[in-house]
């Protein structure tokens, strides 16, 4: 599967408040939060090893939203989900039963969030199960919570 959606899973290890662009202060409670993005433009899946260098700390360009939470010292990469579902069909998935960040990687589309606090990599998981029969799931470490 070289194109689809993933979903970054991130353990946030304790709250934060961070300066997201132009959506201003974000503050996040400790725990789990997926971020659902495209990877079906140029490159595909590689867009995941951009995210996993800014949480390295190895990459320190901040385009999008999402590089703001992956560059913060309280974050670190917990797993990826990927399918070929839709994006904003995943994000609307876990809009349904997981509180999400307002307005959070969505100035493309119509979606409230792309940003969901979930309580495991399985809803997550889930969620892309609804729009496509194939996941991969690739786990990293385990929360620091």
């Amino acid at each position: 599967m070289d194109s689809g959606t993933y979903s970054l899973v991130v353990s946030v290890i304790q709250p934060i408040v961070f300066s997201c662009g132009g959506l201003g202060d974000v503050s996040l409670e400790d725990g789990l939060y997926a971020y659902t993005g495209s990877a079906r433009g140029t490159g595909g899946f590689s867009r995941v090893n951009r995210h996993l260098r800014v949480l390295r700390g190895e990459h320190d360009v901040r385009k999008w939203h999402v590089d703001y939470l992956d560059g913060h010292p309280e974050v670190e990469a917990y797993a990826v989900v990927k399918s070929k579902a839709g994006e904003c069909e995943v994000a609307e998935a876990l809009d349904g039963d997981h509180e999400g960040v307002e307005g959070f990687g969505c100035s493309d589309c119509g979606c409230s969030s792309h940003l969901h606090q979930v309580d495991s990599v399985e809803t997550v998981a889930a969620a892309h199960s609804r729009g496509s029969p194939v996941v991969s799931v690739k786990s990293y470490t385990s929360p620091r919570l």
